[in-house]
C-alpha cells in the first residue's frame, strides 16, 4: 500500500480513538427505584409500596395493599422518599396531603404545607423513602464518580492526559458500578494507547468489555487500535462479531463496517473493503434505497446520486452517512470528493467527524473558512 495512504488511515484511526469518547454521555447511576401510595378517602385507608422496578408495579403493590372501592393512587415517586398527611379535624375529616421529597424532613414539610391548604388541624401519617438505604447511598457514591469522570474528561480534551488518568484511577478505587467503571477502563485504556502502552491499552478495553457487554467503546477502540498497530487481520475478526452481534446500535453497526473497510484496505484487498463498506450500510440501514445507496458508493456514484439518496436520512444518520463517504473517497485517493463530505459535515456543525477525516490541520484551516462565512452572512 501507498505509505501515503497508510499513514492517513493510522491518523484517522486515531482522530477517532480519541474523539470517539466525547460525546455527551447521561451519568450512570445504580438502578431506579419507585414507590406509591394509594388512599381511600371514604375510610381514610392507605396502601403503600416501594423498592419497585417500574412505576406500573409499584402502583400494583400499593393497590394490593388498599382494595377500598374508592382507592386510587394519590402519590408515585422514584429515588426519593413520600409522606402521607391525614387530617384530624372533625370538620374537615377527609382533607389529605401527597408529597415527595429527597430527605425524609422534605417529603413530611410538603406534605403538612398541601394540608394546611384545606384545614390546620393534621398530622403525617406515612413516610417511607422509596429507595432502599444501600441503593441510596451507591447512587450517592456513583454521582461522585461520575463528576470525576467528568472531570477527567475535561483534563483530557485540555491535553493534560496524564493527570486525567490519575484521576480515573483514584475514582476505579472508590468501587464504581459495573457501566461507570467500564467507561473508565475505556478511557484509561485510550490514553495509554496514546502514550504508547498498546498492551495495557488492549488489557483495559478487554476488562471494560467484561464489565459491559453492551458497551459499543472499548470495541470500537480495539478495531481502530489494531488498524493503527498493523494488525488489520484482528480488526476484522472483531468487526466480524459485531456486525454478526444480534440488537448492535446502528450507528456502531455502521462504524465497525467502516473499521473493516479500513482494515481490509490496509491488508490491500480492495474488493474486501469495499464489501465491509457495503455490508456496514446494508446491516445499519436495511432498507432498499440503503442498499442502493452502498452499491452507489461501490460503483464511484457522483455527489448528484449521493445526495439524492441521503435526503432520506434522519439529520444524525446522514451524518455518519457523509463521514463513510468521506472515508471512502479518501482511500480512493480523491481528496477533493472526500473534502466536499467535510463541508456537508461542518455544514451541519459536525465538526468531530469533519476532523476525522482528513486530520485537524485541515480541519481547522476548514472550520476557520466556515466561521467566517458564517460572520459575513450575519453582517
Amino acid at each position: 500500500m501507498n505509505m501515503t495512504i497508510q499513514s492517513r488511515i493510522q491518523h484517522v484511526g486515531l482522530i477517532l480513538l480519541l474523539a470517539f469518547q466525547f460525546v455527551a454521555t447521561k451519568a450512570i447511576l445504580a438502578e431506579d427505584y419507585y414507590g406509591a401510595i394509594v388512599y381511600s378517602s371514604s375510610t381514610k385507608k392507605y396502601g403503600y409500596s416501594w423498592g419497585h422496578s417500574t412505576q406500573e408495579s409499584a402502583e400494583e403493590g400499593a393497590n394490593s395493599v388498599c382494595t377500598e372501592p374508592d382507592a386510587k393512587v394519590v402519590m408515585w415517586t422514584r429515588n426519593a422518599w413520600y409522606a402521607l398527611a391525614l387530617s384530624n379535624d372533625k370538620c374537615k375529616p377527609n382533607a389529605w396531603s401527597a408529597a415527595w421529597g429527597n430527605t425524609q424532613e422534605e417529603a413530611e414539610q410538603i406534605a403538612l404545607d398541601g394540608l394546611k391548604k384545606h384545614t390546620h388541624c393534621g398530622k403525617i401519617e406515612l413516610v417511607k423513602c422509596v429507595i432502599p438505604e444501600t441503593v441510596l447511598a451507591q447512587r450517592e457514591l456513583d454521582q461522585k464518580i461520575q463528576s470525576i469522570y467528568n472531570e477527567s474528561v475535561e483534563w483530557i480534551q485540555e491535553g493534560y492526559l496524564n493527570g486525567g488518568r490519575e484521576k480515573l484511577l483514584g475514582a476505579i478505587e472508590l468501587g464504581p458500578n459495573d457501566q461507570l467503571l467500564s467507561d473508565i477502563e475505556y478511557l484509561i485504556g485510550v490514553v495509554d494507547f496514546h502514550n504508547g502502552d498498546y498492551q495495557e491499552a488492549f488489557n483495559n478495553w478487554e476488562s471494560s468489555i467484561d464489565h459491559n457487554l453492551f458497551n459499543p467503546k472499548p470495541r470500537a477502540a480495539k478495531a481502530i487500535g489494531f488498524i493503527i498497530t498493523g494488525h488489520p487481520e484482528w480488526t476484522l475478526v472483531d468487526v466480524d462479531q459485531e456486525l454478526a452481534r444480534p440488537g448492535t446500535d446502528r450507528t456502531h453497526t455502521v462504524l465497525m463496517g467502516l473499521y473493516g473497510s479500513l482494515a481490509a484496505r490496509q491488508m490491500n484487498d480492495l474488493v474486501l473493503s469495499k464489501r465491509y463498506m457495503h455490508q456496514a450500510i446494508q446491516s445499519g440501514y436495511p432498507d432498499d434505497w440503503a442498499v442502493q445507496l452502498a452499491e452507489h458508493i461501490r460503483d464511484e456514484a457522483t455527489s448528484k446520486d449521493i445526495k439524492k439518496l441521503t435526503q432520506r436520512f434522519e439529520s444524525e444518520e446522514t451524518e455518519i452517512i457523509h463521514t463513510v463517504i468521506g472515508f471512502h473517497w479518501l482511500q480512493e485517493g480523491k481528496g477533493e470528493d472526500a473534502f466536499k463530505q467535510v463541508q456537508s459535515l461542518v455544514r451541519m456543525q459536525d465538526f468531530a467527524r469533519a476532523e476525522s477525516i482528513l486530520g485537524e490541520k485541515t480541519y481547522d484551516h476548514l472550520k476557520k473558512i466556515m466561521d467566517r462565512k458564517s460572520e459575513l452572512a450575519k453582517d
